[in-house]
């Protein structure tokens, strides 16, 4: 593949990711506010599916905001820094190094989460792994075409 089809594949599914976690994050909003939707205890996973728990849990909230909340931020945050990439210039940092920032920080968080539910709350929310996979990829192809 080409440099240049390397660039307009990245210029394509950079913000459709991004756009991706938007809409995760909105349906993990509607969770927070009513969790009693998203309940599946069945015997596929070695852990039961309950987002309803998760984001109702004393992990769910950061200063009081709820984290979809803060997870909506995240990815709105991307796709605006994506899409003004080119007239972005803060002081000496340029876009590429407020996403790597942005991107890096919603990696460890991410992280961070996937720990807790699994080890801390013994549950699982197939939204928020979503969300963790999603960030993920945005994680791996930025850093991959950051080199390039």
């Amino acid at each position: 593949m080409s440099s240049l089809q390397e660039a307009m594949w990245y210029q394509r599914l950079f913000p459709l990711l991004a756009l991706l976690g938007i809409i995760d994050t909105m349906y993990l909003i509607n969770i927070h506010n009513n969790p009693g939707i998203c309940v599946i205890r069945d015997n596929v996973l070695p852990l039961p599916i309950d987002c309803g728990s998760i984001t109702q849990s004393q992990y769910a909230t950061l200063l009081g905001i709820p984290l979809a909340y803060l997870g909506f931020l995240y990815y709105l945050s991307i796709i605006i820094v994506f899409l003004y990439r080119d007239q972005i210039n803060f002081k000496d940092y340029t876009s590429k190094t407020i996403l790597s920032v942005i991107i890096g920080f919603g990696m460890l968080f991410s992280i961070y989460l996937v720990i807790l539910q699994l080890f801390v709350l013994k549950l699982i929310c197939l939204y928020c792994m979503g969300s963790a996979l999603t960030t993920t990829v945005l994680f791996s192809l930025h850093f991959y075409t950051l080199n390039k």
